[in-house]
């Protein structure tokens, strides 16, 4: 059910569903409060290397994601301007190192060009370096074989993780443009809005350690 518009007296009433949610932490299960909605938003931050019109942006991601405590449908909007900010992100840093881009590629290319140009790997998204789950066939395999479900750990240094990101993201953001309701539950659009951060972080890294991938050899 959409939230209709809210009259000004309960314009800061929190959404009935956020409060029905539960959470588990050190202190056990207790319900959701609003400061820990806020400690989730909050720790999802672009570093001062990217460029300040972007993370100028995020801020407006951010608080559509906080807001969504009063209006649960505000995490969709938040995924969908987070998705457009990678896009705005991989452009500018196409303009600032000089490279050329096709006019109109999308951003399943432009992310595929990030990885190509060794701006975006797998170290770039602390959470891909625990254990992932991924299918796993072998190459001659027929697409009529059931696929493998395995446990692997992404290498530091590899960009299997960022070539799912550049399957997965554009598809993402085509659902969120279409309303899709399941991007909506606040664990998924977190974590959405937490890649989309990672990957601009990830973009501008070396604005802040020029030499930090100097050595960097792919691996997986």
């Amino acid at each position: 059910m959409r939230t209709p518009l809210k009259q000004p007296a309960a314009m800061f009433e929190p959404d009935p569903r956020s409060v029905s949610l539960a959470r588990l932490d050190a202190a056990g299960t207790h319900p959701n409060t609003l400061s820990d909605h806020h400690r989730d938003i909050a720790g999802v931050q672009m570093t001062a290397a990217v460029p300040e019109a972007i993370r100028e942006e995020f801020e407006t991601v951010r608080n559509l994601y906080l807001y969504s405590w009063h209006v649960y449908e505000f995490t969709v909007p938040a995924v969908l301007y987070a998705l457009a900010l990678v896009e705005k992100a991989i452009k500018e840093k196409c303009r600032r190192s000089g490279v050329q881009r096709p006019k109109h590629e999308g951003l399943k290319g432009l992310l595929k060009l990030s990885i190509r140009e060794g701006w975006l790997a797998n170290d770039d998204f602390p959470f891909a370096l625990g254990f992932a789950r991924e299918e796993i066939l072998p190459a001659a395999a027929p697409k009529s074989t059931p696929t493998i479900r395995s446990v692997r750990r992404y290498a530091p240094t590899g960009t299997g993780f960022c070539e799912l990101l550049a399957e997965n993201l554009p598809e993402l953001r085509n659902s969120a443009a279409h309303g899709d309701a399941g991007l909506g539950f606040p664990a998924t659009a977190l974590r959405i809005v937490e890649v989309c951060a990672c990957v601009a972080n990830g973009l501008f890294r070396d604005s802040l350690h020029p030499n930090a991938r100097e050595s960097d050899q792919p691996t997986a």
